[in-house]
């Protein structure tokens, strides 16, 4: 039983006012002074200087129409023509006071469970799984080379195993970083047809499983792009135009499994994820009947895996679509739900992605009711993960 990764992509992009975020969950946590903390992250500005500056690129991004230069307004006077418009997009993308915390300060961690996988097939009966002959010398070395030779010619086992993967994410604005554990919880071995005298174990070959189970650990970091890269995407022609919220840049991945490591940058960023935070109407408003980022192309800048090489340039496209919020299966009925679609062709799973995953958003709640992963792997080909599972 092999099992190929599951690596979840779910990423924080680095924040201007373009607030490029991660779906924030319940355990949230939240700072009343994080517009100082912000603002003392930028040694040449003050606190209004600075959020001046990204309410114009915000208004920029947005096409609003500012017709002052807010920077030459005093104190804490509010923006004239169009900070109205403005305050209320950062409201709209889950900052009701209008103050956004320093980048590098955490502001979500999550912990989620897959609903349990059921993985079936069949192995080759290894000598060790049949249960040693009786401690007799000479009659136990003639059954033994008996034993032998009736495994040999035994059919091969059926096996039944049922593991479950656990998902931890934590992230700041700048950032995010995640484990992806996998454990086997259930295992069971079946052969029909043995002759008389020869039994197998249940449980047999349970340890090699749980050694090939536990190779799929794998652990990830990402980072989104620059404040400036993402002002100039949200506000040139472009896919990226007009996203301020709702959908995460990544820029940069680094994946590692099993000792083999690679980092990865793509050019343009690709949708990482979805940012539970924003509003209905501000999904409608971004990302309407949908968005395709194409013509990326993914740099391995580092890897020490043979099958992505350094060097490496793998041209693909990213879509993000609205989908159905019914995830009948675990009882979430969201009301707002969205599939990114990601293809590298054959090199997809090897840079870290994944071809598909739906995030399901209760923008009641401000959070993430689940994500449906769809790994492209024939014995894990769907993973269902949540809180609570």
């Amino acid at each position: 039983m092999v099992l190929k990764p599951t690596p979840f992509t779910f990423v924080v992009s680095s924040l201007g006012l373009s607030l490029g975020l991660f779906a924030c969950s319940s355990e949230q946590i939240n700072k009343p002074n994080a517009s100082s903390s912000f603002a003392s992250s930028d040694k040449n500005l003050s606190t209004n200087s600075r959020k001046s500056t990204s309410k114009r690129k915000l208004a920029a991004a947005e096409g609003v129409d500012e017709t002052q230069d807010p920077d030459n307004q005093a104190g804490d006077l509010p923006l004239d023509d169009g900070t109205a418009e403005i305050d209320a997009i950062i409201k709209d993308c889950g900052f009701p006071d209008g103050t956004l915390p320093d980048p590098k300060e955490i502001v979500f961690k999550k912990s989620m469970r897959s609903q349990q996988v059921t993985i079936k097939g069949t192995k080759p009966i290894d000598p060790s799984m049949v249960p040693p002959p009786p401690p007799i010398p000479i009659i136990g070395r003639i059954i033994g080379g008996i034993t032998n030779r009736v495994v040999a010619s035994l059919p091969p086992a059926n096996y039944t195993a049922v593991v479950r993967a656990t998902v931890n994410v934590a992230g700041s604005m700048s950032g995010a970083t995640q484990s992806v554990r996998v454990g086997l919880e259930a295992f069971n071995v079946s052969v029909t047809g043995l002759p008389p005298g020869v039994s197998i174990p249940p449980n047999a070959g349970r340890a090699d499983a749980e050694r090939e189970v536990a190779a799929n650990n794998s652990d990830s970091s990402s980072a989104g792009p620059s404040e400036e890269e993402h002002s100039t995407l949200s506000s040139n022609p472009g896919p990226w135009k007009s996203i301020l919220c709702t959908i995460t840049p990544t820029k940069t991945i680094t994946f590692s499994k099993g000792g083999k490591s690679k980092t990865v940058q793509f050019d343009t960023p690709i949708p990482g994820a979805i940012w539970a935070k924003a509003t209905a109407a501000r999904f409608k408003t971004e990302i309407g009947d949908g968005k395709t980022f194409d013509n990326i192309t993914a740099t391995v800048t580092n890897s020490n895996d043979a099958a992505l090489p350094q060097g490496t340039k793998v041209k693909g496209k990213v879509t993000v679509t609205p989908i159905s919020g019914d995830l009948p299966e675990i009882g979430v009925k969201a009301d707002v739900a969205y599939a990114i679609r990601t293809d590298f062709g054959a090199q997809t799973a090897n840079l870290g992605l994944n071809p598909r995953q739906s995030f399901y958003v209760s923008t009641s709640n401000q959070d993430l009711s689940a994500v449906v992963i769809e790994t492209g792997d024939a014995q894990i080909p769907r993973l269902v993960v949540a809180a609570g599972q």
